[in-house]
């Protein structure tokens, strides 16, 4: 008799499913098969998203308290920490040259449940390159923040203002 976990937060990537169960990452073929278990940690993980090339997972993670955003192989292997907030936060995606995580976060605001989208440059050569990409990514999404979402010019400028602070 076979029993069904509860599974949670897919994500796809060609033939290859990365969901949440048990509070860690499993990873199972489009086809089917056996689930293989990629994470092992005693904090849950939630909203994992694979990287554009489907080479690197970005998620968030609950190992030493408050939820943070990871990185990690998408085979598995050691996750990175990339945020320090201590902070709600949420991944939403990566940008579309997979140099860059977007993630929600509510640090910093005076609502609990007020979050703003950051940009975390993962892949970045050297500080150069990760201030122009934070200035790119930044000025991207400050586009589709008020043109898309209807954000209003001083947020969305808010939102530019500290992606470039975060580059330097």
């Amino acid at each position: 008799m076979s029993t069904q976990g509860y599974v949670r937060f897919p994500t796809i990537h060609q033939d290859r499913i990365i969901f949440v169960a048990e509070d860690d990452l499993w990873f199972v073929s489009s086809e089917g098969g056996r689930a293989e278990r990629l994470t092992a940690g005693v904090g849950e993980v939630s909203y994992p998203h694979f990287s554009p090339d489907g080479e690197l997972l970005a998620f968030v993670g609950r190992e030493e308290g408050p939820s943070e955003v990871y990185v990690m192989p998408s085979l598995g292997g050691t996750a990175q920490r990339l945020t320090f907030h201590s902070a709600s936060c949420r991944v939403a995606g990566w940008d579309l040259a997979g140099e860059a995580i977007l993630y929600a976060s509510n640090a910093g605001q005076a609502l609990s449940g007020q979050q703003t989208l950051f940009p975390m440059v993962q892949r970045a050569v050297s500080s150069l390159a990760a201030t122009h990409m934070n200035q790119h990514v930044g000025n991207a999404i400050e586009v589709a923040l008020r043109d898309i979402y209807g954000v209003t010019q001083q947020a969305a400028e808010s939102f530019s203002a500290f992606s470039n602070l975060m580059a330097t």
